[in-house]
């Protein structure tokens, strides 16, 4: 459980932040957008791989990231406001401060990208997976059980049997409720 939650709470975390950050025009629209997409796209490999009974946890590259994203919000929000306030009179220095902050905005949307590339490469099995169970097969090519198979609920009258599309209430077998 903390394994899938905890990267959950760092991305609602910095995003908010870096949301609030871009509100106040200290970070650019599109690095926000493509730290969103990446965030999304592994929270969604992730879903898929919890359906097939796996955990991907969070890996040294993702971990990166989060510092970095953590070191980027911290920067911009105190140099965003103090650099105005201890630098106001010299221009180049407040130049420098706002180049530091494009060098590390740049560097934590290429590791953003880099590390989303590198949880899609390292886990595309569960890409495979979901695709040939999408199709009815498993990876080695035999019949897939389904993970919601269609089954029968006897009601009364029996003649009216109800398709669900979750695991069986009622067992054929012994007649009895599971």
């Amino acid at each position: 459980f903390g394994k899938f939650i905890d990267p959950v709470a760092d991305k609602l975390l910095n995003l908010s932040a870096m949301i609030m950050l871009t509100h106040c025009g200290l970070l650019p629209h599109w690095a926000v957008i493509v730290i969103l997409a990446r965030e999304l796209a592994v929270d969604g490999l992730r879903m898929v791989a919890v359906g097939q009974g796996r955990v991907i946890a969070a890996g040294k590259l993702g971990k990166i990231k989060t510092v970095s994203q953590i070191v980027l919000v911290l920067f911009l929000m105190i140099a965003g406001r103090m650099a105005p306030i201890l630098f106001g009179s010299i221009p180049v220095l407040l130049t420098i401060v706002d180049v530091i902050g494009w060098i590390i905005t740049l560097w934590v949307v290429a590791i953003t990208i880099w590390s989303g590339v590198d949880y899609f490469r390292k886990n595309f099995d569960v890409i495979r997976n979901a695709k040939l169970t999408a199709r009815g097969r498993s990876s080695d090519g035999r019949a897939a059980p389904s993970h919601f198979p269609r089954t029968r609920l006897m009601l009364s009258p029996p003649n009216h049997p109800v398709y669900l599309l979750h695991p069986p209430l009622y067992s054929a077998k012994n007649g009895s409720i599971m």
